[in-house]
């Protein structure tokens, strides 16, 4: 829940000029501010979430909170986004059977508080370096991720290894050719 942005997440800013959004969509309610930035570039970014996902599958609850200071993102050959010194804190659980397939929709739980010094999203690979403390037990997006004191990994759509909420992960479709970097 507490990840980057989405494009329309972002969107929801409305305009270069806005500084705060707060709204309610579904069951779900949304809010977020940012200083000194535009769509794509912010010099502190703060946005937080609390609600529930209901699909014809099931459901997921949960909340979660973030705040960076200098936040990128960009899109042209492929989608990248870095974060630099922040902290994320998200809690929640589901039983939703559309985690076989979609992010945002779960099948397990997940708690996790950690500080960030660096994270990078660039087409199938992500890296997250600072220090956290998670506990999953979940399928979502159709990868299964077990961890315990921040250190486990996950596999499926995604294979990665975490420790201590260090994460490196990447798409197992880009490790066989398929939707690499371009």
């Amino acid at each position: 829940m507490a990840e980057y942005a989405t494009k329309s997440e972002t969107c929801e800013f409305q305009k270069p000029v806005s500084r705060t959004y707060a709204k309610r969509e579904d069951d779900t309610f949304k809010a977020g501010a940012r200083v000194d930035g535009d769509l794509n570039r912010s010099l502190i970014a703060a946005r937080a979430q609390a609600g529930m996902k209901v699909t014809d599958w099931g459901a997921t609850i949960g909340a979660g909170a973030e705040c960076h200071f200098f936040q990128v993102t960009f899109s042209k050959h492929i989608d990248v986004g870095t974060r630099i010194l922040g902290a994320d804190a998200v809690a929640y659980v589901g039983v939703d059977l559309e985690g076989l397939v979609e992010e945002g929709s779960v099948i397990g739980a997940e708690a996790r508080a950690r500080a960030t010094l660096g994270e990078i999203k660039a087409g199938p690979l992500h890296a997250h370096f600072g220090i956290g403390a998670s506990a999953a037990a979940k399928v979502e997006g159709g990868a299964l991720e077990i961890k315990i004191f921040g250190c486990g990994l996950t596999v499926g759509k995604r294979i990665g290894l975490s420790v201590f909420d260090n994460t490196v992960s990447v798409e197992s479709a880009a490790l066989v050719g398929k939707k690499w970097l371009w």
